[in-house]
């Protein structure tokens, strides 16, 4: 039986502990408290930078993964495969894997019953379905056969680094029945779009894909007909595309499109997400919470403006709740200090004397009773 592990107790305890787990490189409590980062020149593959330090940030809304600095660019590990692979842990032994995360963290751990063995199973075959699906339409997207798509994509402007970014591929679902069986296809929602050849991922926040939207490529395509379609399952309006991506949860700026990511992130841009299309659903409106400030920059037109209007006032009977709340906990406290205050006083006084009153509190309380 594989264990049964709590990820969000796990990965808060290893930041928790981060300094003593990560010991090589040194960290050090940024001074807004939101992250480690590395105080000597230690890069994350174990040799050292000859002329920076701070290279290795780990940031605790996002403490399952190590963010590595190489020239001006960021990249990711996951902790548990750094874990891994520094502990001499084989990434293909799960239930060992498992162990040795909650060892690492300090945090009990139980087998899992039968049923959730089985649920376990189905995600784990899920997820790298998706994954392996995804790389055999990345390879055919460099083919001759995936030339249009490429042209396509090159008459809008995207370079090659663009394409490495949306994770673009190019879909021929009948070369895929001859590596997987219809079940499995079905399993991650897959079918033949016919002419929506070109298709890139969708992922959570913690990278782990969702579902594969496809677009079609067509030219002269019915207006009618919508130009992207997605796998079965997919509910798009309740991630944001490519938050994945970035740990800075101070500012975020929330575009429409998938594409107007993807130019943005190749011009340099970072903190950029995109709804996934006009509407806006309230999950996606909560994730969004998560930002300290939040930019937005819909599409100028009726539905671009219907978003950005339900986005504002949802974000306005959110925050005056959480106000409301914070002052209503503050009074409630307020009112049982001064309860406490009072009984203290009138035992005091029933006691002895107010000469037995020792805290200045309770002189300055009687005082100011005694004025009234």
């Amino acid at each position: 039986m594989e264990p049964r592990t709590d990820y969000d107790a796990v990965f808060r305890a290893i930041y928790a502990k981060a300094p003593a787990i990560f010991d090589k490189f040194a960290f050090k409590k940024s001074q807004d408290g939101k992250h480690w980062f590395s105080s000597n020149k230690m890069k994350i593959d174990g040799t050292e930078s000859k002329n920076h330090t701070g290279r290795v940030l780990y940031y605790e809304n996002n403490p399952k993964h190590l963010k590595a600095w190489s020239g001006d660019t960021i990249s990711s590990i996951s902790v548990w495969d750094y874990l891994a692979e520094r502990d001499g842990i084989p990434l293909n032994d799960r239930k060992a894997g498992f162990r040795h995360l909650h060892k690492v963290a300090g945090v009990p751990l139980r087998e899992l019953t039968q049923e959730e063995h089985q649920v376990f199973q189905l995600q784990v075959e899920r997820k790298t379905l998706f994954q392996e699906v995804l790389e055999r339409c990345i390879t055919t997207l460099n083919t001759e056969q995936g030339q249009p798509v490429r042209d396509y994509l090159s008459e809008r402007g995207f370079t090659p680094a663009h394409l490495v970014t949306l994770e673009a591929g190019f879909l021929d679902y009948a070369a895929l029945t001859k590596h997987y069986t219809k079940k499995q296809l079905d399993s991650i929602g897959m079918y033949d779009p016919s002419t929506y050849p070109l298709i890139w991922p969708y992922r959570d926040e913690n990278e782990i894909i969702q579902g594969f939207v496809f677009r079609s490529i067509a030219k002269n395509a019915d207006p009618k007909k919508s130009k992207t379609l997605v796998t079965k399952g997919l509910s798009k309006q309740k991630l944001l595309y490519q938050a994945h991506r970035f740990t800075d949860k101070d500012r975020v700026l929330v575009v429409e499109g998938e594409f107007d990511v993807i130019t943005a992130i190749g011009a340099g841009m970072t903190n950029i997400v995109a709804l996934g299309g006009s509407s806006v659903l309230d999950e996606q409106i909560e994730l969004l919470t998560s930002y300290q400030q939040v930019i937005l920059c819909l599409d100028p037109d009726d539905a671009g403006r219907k978003a950005t209007e339900k986005i504002i006032t949802a974000f306005k009977k959110i925050f005056d709740y959480r106000n409301y709340t914070v002052k209503t906990i503050f009074a409630i406290v307020f009112l049982i200090f001064i309860f406490i205050m009072i009984c203290k006083i009138l035992e005091v006084i029933f006691e002895n004397s107010v000469e037995k009153i020792s805290s200045p509190w309770y002189v300055f309380i009687l005082s100011s009773v005694a004025c009234r």
